[in-house]
């Protein structure tokens, strides 16, 4: 809800396209090296992409931060990735990439599949 209520906000006056994709895939001993920090097994990758505008990359490092938010003064809290990354990593995932360049945002997403995994740091898995 959090991702979706970002890109619709980021959508306005003149609206767009979300899409939202999900699809299972392996994490397999190649991408599950000491320094992806995921175990192998079966996560589900979501992907979220919207036609909004985006944003300046200096801001791109802080969108996770609790409370950063690019809205004006009473129109957002700046929770909202922050919740949206917690609980990815809470559940053994965790954000894995993306673009956020003016007019276009993707997002990418890892949750494990298989309960709940060991959280260590996300990496992005080759879909099968």
């Amino acid at each position: 809800m959090n991702l979706s209520a970002n890109a619709e906000y980021a959508m306005r006056p003149v609206g767009g396209v979300l899409e939202i994709r999900a699809d299972r895939v392996e994490l397999d001993d190649v991408f599950a090296v000491p320094s992806f920090e995921l175990d192998p097994g079966p996560y589900v990758a979501l992907a979220i992409r919207d036609t909004g505008a985006g944003m300046p990359s200096h801001m791109i490092e802080r969108i996770f931060d609790p409370f950063f938010t690019t809205k004006g003064v009473g129109e957002g809290t700046g929770m909202g990735l922050a919740i949206v990354h917690g609980i990815a990593t809470g559940y053994g995932g965790g954000h894995c990439g993306g673009e956020y360049t003016w007019g276009r945002k993707l997002f990418h997403y890892l949750f494990a599949s298989h309960g709940l995994g060991s959280r260590k740091k996300p990496a992005c898995p080759r879909t099968r």
